[in-house]
C-alpha cells in the first residue's frame, strides 16, 4: 500500500480485503487503485480516509441485514436520537425485521423486491401501513449509510426502488363534555379518576400529569406550570424535561382547584399514616417517601405513563362500560384533544391552543408577566369546563363555585 505519483497524478493502492489463498497456496493481497489529483499532502489525507472506509467495509462484508443495521443504530444513531426513540429503532430491528427471513440475508444483496415483499408480509401479519412505514424509514435510513459509506456494490438506496404502505388516516376520538363527565363518575374512587381530571382540564400529556408537582401548582395565581414529564428510558421510569423540552403555563380553573385542594388533604392523610417518620412494626404497610407529585401511590412513587394508557382503554373497553357509550377508539391521550377542542369552541386562537398544548414557543417574558397577560385571557376559554365537566361528576363543588364567584365580586 501506498502512494506514488504517475503523471499528474498521485496513484494510491489499499488493501480493500484480508488475503486470499492463491491456487499454488501462496497469500494473495486484495488491493485496488485509485487515482487522485492534488497535493501530496493532500493525497496523503485521501489515502487514510480511503483505508478507514475499506477497513470498515472488511469489518462489516459479511453481517446480516439484522447485524448491520444494529451495527448502524450503535455507530450512528445512538448518540443522535432520544433514549425512547433508539429503544424504539431497536426493537423494530431485532423483533420485527431481525426475525423476519429478511434479516438473515447478507445486507448488501437485499434487493428491492425482498423489502417490498417483507412490506407485503408484516401488512398481512396485521401491522398497519403506519407501522409498516415506520419500519421503512427505518431501513432507509440504515441503507443510506451504507450507500454514503460505499457498502453496497451498487451506488443506489434499495429503499428508493420500493413502494412503502401510506400512513393509516388517524381520527382521535371526539369526547364532549358530558363523555368525560361520565368518564370522571364511573372512575371515582380509583387512581385513574384524578389524572383524567387534570388530563381533560389542563390538556397535560400523560407523561407530564405523572411529572406534575405540587410545588408546579400555583393556587395563588390560579396557573400550573408545565416543565417536566415522567418517561421511560433503557426500562427505568426517569423524570425529565417534557416533549419539545420547554416550559409552559396553563390556567387552573376554580373546579380543578378546588378538586386539588381535596385531592392534597387525602394525600396529606396518607402520609400521616405512612410516613417515614412514623413508628410501627416492621412490613406493615410501605412507608412514604414524599417526593412532591400530586398523583403518588402510598409510598410516594411517582405514577407510570404507560399505566395511566393502558389502564384507561383497558376500563373504557369493560363491557360494564359500554353503556356509557363513549367513543370506541377513546385513549387517555383523547382528553388532551378534548381540551384543545374545548379552548376552539369557546373561541379561543390557535396561538393559545398551541401555547396550552406545549406546541407553541411562549414569547420571551418573565412568568409573572405572561401568567397575569396571557393567562388571565386564556382562562376564559377554559374556566367555562367546570360547570360543563366537573360539577356533574361533582355536584359539591356548585356550592363552592358560587361561593369562588362571590368572593371576586366583593
Amino acid at each position: 500500500m501506498g502512494i506514488r505519483k504517475r503523471g499528474d497524478a498521485w496513484q494510491i493502492v489499499v488493501d480493500v480485503g484480508k488475503p486470499i489463498k492463491t491456487e499454488d497456496g501462496k497469500l494473495k493481497r486484495q488491493q485496488k487503485v485509485f487515482t487522485f489529483y492534488g497535493t501530496k499532502p493532500e493525497a496523503r489525507a485521501e489515502e487514510a480516509r480511503l483505508k478507514a472506509l475499506y477497513k470498515f467495509q472488511t469489518s462489516t462484508k459479511n453481517m446480516t441485514l439484522e447485524q448491520y443495521m444494529l451495527h448502524w443504530l450503535e455507530t450512528y444513531k445512538k448518540h443522535k436520537l432520544a433514549v425512547r426513540t433508539y429503544e424504539s429503532y431497536k426493537e423494530t430491528i431485532e423483533v420485527h425485521i431481525g426475525k423476519d427471513e429478511i434479516g438473515k440475508k447478507p445486507f448488501d444483496r437485499v434487493m428491492p423486491d425482498d423489502i417490498q415483499k417483507y412490506y407485503n408480509r408484516k401488512l398481512a401479519q396485521g401491522l398497519s401501513g403506519t407501522s409498516v412505514l415506520y419500519h421503512h424509514r427505518i431501513l432507509h435510513a440504515a441503507y443510506q449509510q451504507a450507500v454514503k459509506s460505499r457498502l453496497l456494490p451498487w451506488t443506489m438506496n434499495p429503499c428508493d426502488a420500493v413502494e412503502p404502505p401510506e400512513k393509516d388516516d388517524f381520527s382521535p376520538a371526539e369526547l364532549s363534555p358530558e363523555d368525560v363527565s361520565k368518564i370522571i363518575i364511573v372512575t371515582n374512587g380509583k387512581p385513574l379518576q384524578m389524572p383524567i381530571i387534570i388530563s381533560a382540564m389542563t390538556g397535560m400529556r400523560a407523561g407530564e400529569v405523572c411529572g406534575l408537582k405540587w410545588l408546579d401548582v400555583m393556587f395563588d395565581k390560579m396557573a400550573i406550570k408545565v416543565h417536566q414529564a415522567v418517561k421511560r428510558e433503557s426500562g427505568e421510569l426517569v423524570l425529565g424535561p417534557t416533549k419539545n423540552k420547554k416550559e409552559r403555563y396553563v390556567p387552573l380553573t376554580p373546579g380543578l382547584a378546588a378538586i386539588l385542594q381535596k385531592h392534597k388533604e387525602e394525600q396529606d392523610r396518607i402520609k400521616e399514616i405512612y410516613g417515614a417518620d412514623v413508628e410501627r412494626p416492621e412490613d406493615k404497610g410501605p412507608k412514604y417517601n414524599d417526593q412532591g407529585f400530586v398523583l403518588a401511590w402510598e409510598d410516594g412513587r411517582f405514577f407510570d405513563p404507560h399505566y395511566l394508557s393502558t389502564a384507561f382503554t383497558k376500563f373504557m373497553k369493560a363491557p360494564k362500560n359500554e353503556k356509557l357509550k363513549i367513543p370506541e377508539n377513546a385513549t387517555f391521550h383523547a382528553l388532551r384533544h378534548f381540551y384543545a377542542s374545548a379552548m376552539q369552541q369557546a373561541g379561543a386562537n390557535l396561538k393559545y391552543i398551541s401555547d396550552a398544548l406545549g406546541h407553541g414557543k411562549i414569547d420571551n417574558i418573565t412568568a409573572d408577566v405572561y401568567i397575569h397577560t396571557q393567562i388571565e385571557d386564556m382562562r376564559k376559554y377554559v374556566d367555562w369546563l367546570d360547570e360543563a365537566v366537573l360539577v356533574p361528576a361533582f355536584p359539591w363543588l356548585k356550592d363552592a363555585l358560587r361561593e369562588n364567584e362571590a368572593n371576586d365580586v366583593t
